[in-house]
């Protein structure tokens, strides 16, 4: 399941500089449905939510992220199981201490580069197949409006007003 990205507009000279990540990260939504987004933008985030970053250059973020987000089902189930019920909340240790393969950094680049690629791909899919389903509802409106349009007819002689 894909969660939309909510932002909020907000004014960074209203939050504490200490509270504002420069860095690229990946944040973690550990309320109800578990979720994993890529930032790579000044950002600051609450309570229910924390953020992983590189401290070298080792580890790409955008791999860290895909590598998560491939793994949403394990957190989910996790949460699920978890004691902490309403609402479900995954916990920092949680993803903490998750063992997670890190190969050599070209291969993470390569991994990147292709999921980036397809991630590309099927955003431009998901917005042509919607640009698709626009334009046969309105050929079907405007077919419908013609075949079940009629210009007033005059009176068949067969036929008799009661």
């Amino acid at each position: 399941m894909q969660v939309e990205q909510q932002k909020a507009d907000i004014n960074y000279k209203d939050i504490s500089k200490k509270d504002i990540i420069h860095c690229e990260s990946v944040i973690i939504k550990s309320r109800g449905n578990i979720g994993f987004e890529y930032y790579d933008q000044p950002f600051s985030h609450k309570n229910e939510i924390w953020s992983y970053s590189s401290k070298t250059n080792q580890t790409l973020v955008k791999f860290l992220y895909y590598y998560l987000s491939n793994n949403q089902h394990y957190f989910q189930k996790l949460v699920q199981s978890s004691s902490v019920k309403n609402p479900p909340q995954l916990s920092v240790s949680d993803t903490d201490e998750h063992e997670m393969p890190i190969p050599p950094l070209e291969i993470q680049q390569e991994i990147v580069k292709i999921l980036d690629q397809f991630s590309a791909l099927t955003t431009d899919l998901q917005s042509g197949i919607l640009a698709e389903i626009g334009a046969r509802k309105k050929q079907y409106e405007y077919y419908r409006e013609k075949l079940l349009t009629f210009k007033p007819l005059n009176p068949h002689k067969d036929f008799k007003k009661c």
